[in-house]
C-alpha cells in the first residue's frame, strides 16, 4: 500500500492530521529516529506514517493536548483541518472564550470564574459573551509553572 493509499484510509476513518507538539521522549520509547514524522489521530488513538514502522499509539504521554474544533472548517482533500492546541490559542487570540480558557489551564468553569474575580484573570469588560484576555492566560499559565518547578 502507498503513503496516498494509507492516508486515505486513515482519512475515510475520521483521523485528522496532527499537529501539535510531540517531545522527544515519546520518540525514544518507540525507538524512533525519523526526523520527519506524520501523525494522524482520532480521540486518543495517534498514527505515524513517518516510515514504513506505521507507529500506532494509544492515549500516548508526551502528545500536546488539542481542543475540538466544533464548527466545520475548510476541506483538505478528505480530510477537515486539525484542530488547535493551546499554545496557538494563547499566542494567536487576543481574546478565548470560557471553555477554551478551560482548556488551556486545565480547570473547570467555576475555576475560571473565581479567577476572574479573584483579578487573576482579565474579563474584557465589553465582550458579551464573555471573553478573557489572552494576555492573563499567559500571565496565569506562566505562574503555574513556576510554581510546578520552584
Amino acid at each position: 500500500m502507498s503513503l496516498v493509499d494509507d492516508v486515505l484510509a486513515l482519512l475515510a476513518k475520521g483521523y485528522l492530521p496532527y499537529t501539535g507538539h510531540v517531545e522527544g521522549r515519546a520518540y525514544a520509547s518507540l525507538g524512533c529516529t525519523k526526523r520527519n514524522p506524520r501523525w494522524f489521530h482520532q480521540d486518543r488513538k495517534f498514527v505515524c506514517l513517518g516510515c514504513a514502522k506505521r507507529c500506532s499509539l494509544v492515549d500516548p504521554v508526551g502528545f500536546e493536548l488539542l481542543l475540538p474544533v466544533t464548527f466545520r472548517s475548510k476541506r483538505l482533500v478528505y480530510a477537515e483541518l486539525p484542530a488547535v492546541s493551546a499554545r496557538e490559542l494563547v499566542t494567536k487570540k487576543v481574546l478565548l472564550t470560557i471553555p477554551e480558557v478551560e482548556f488551556v489551564l486545565s480547570i473547570g468553569r467555576s475555576r475560571v470564574w473565581e479567577m476572574v474575580q479573584e483579578g487573576r484573570l482579565d474579563k474584557h469588560p465589553d465582550s458579551p459573551p464573555a471573553r478573557i484576555t489572552a494576555e492573563s492566560v499567559r500571565r496565569e499559565l506562566a505562574r503555574t509553572e513556576a510554581r510546578s518547578q520552584g
